[in-house]
């Protein structure tokens, strides 16, 4: 996995990342996203033709991971986009595997940006160094003993999402709420 080709930068000479550093960044950050990302969203707000998605848990993922503060901007943009091109479903009942089932060239357009925001191979092998015993306690386990079932995965995050809703709807009385199917808009009165 260690690069030995360099390139000539205007800080000075770094290292390219080879091609097995790329994938094992992409197959981090998908555990990382199909486990503590996807299924926390805390609002979801549309607004003409705007739709805005909070996810509350990006900071603490972000701080957690010890991504480079360089990448932080890529990584939110790119778990929104893993979320919405894989769904948020199957990132819950399958994990990762719902981004591995993508085609390779989905998946590297997917992580380009984080790759990039990454940098050099140094970065990159510094950062899975740095997280590699938090990976072998906190994300294998989940998908390879599959104690909790799929069921069971989508009836815990259903249970988070309504107490979400029922603290949304008693934090602002004041703001009417206009239902549309499954839409909910926000309206100050």
């Amino acid at each position: 996995i260690k690069s030995t080709r360099h390139y000539n930068t205007t800080r000075g000479v770094e290292k390219k990342p080879t091609f097995a550093l790329r994938v094992l960044l992409q197959e981090r950050f998908s555990y990382i996203i199909a486990r503590e990302i996807a299924g926390y969203q805390s609002s979801v707000e549309i607004k003409n033709n705007t739709l805005s998605v909070t996810i509350d848990s990006l900071k603490h993922t972000a701080d957690k991971w010890m991504i480079p503060r360089k990448a932080r901007k890529a990584f939110r943009a790119v778990a929104f986009e893993v979320l919405y091109f894989c769904g948020e479903r199957d990132l819950i009942v399958r994990g990762a595997e719902a981004v591995f089932d993508l085609r390779p060239h989905e998946a590297q357009g997917l992580f380009a940006p984080l790759l990039a925001a990454f940098g050099d191979a140094d970065t990159m092998e510094a950062w899975l160094m740095r997280t590699q015993t938090m990976t072998e306690n906190e994300l294998t386990d989940e998908y390879n003993n599959d104690e909790e079932s799929s069921d069971e995965k989508l009836r815990r995050v259903e249970e988070m999402r309504a107490g979400k809703v029922t603290q949304n709807m008693t934090a602002a009385p004041n703001v009417k709420r206009n239902v549309i199917g499954n839409a909910v808009t926000n309206q100050s009165s």
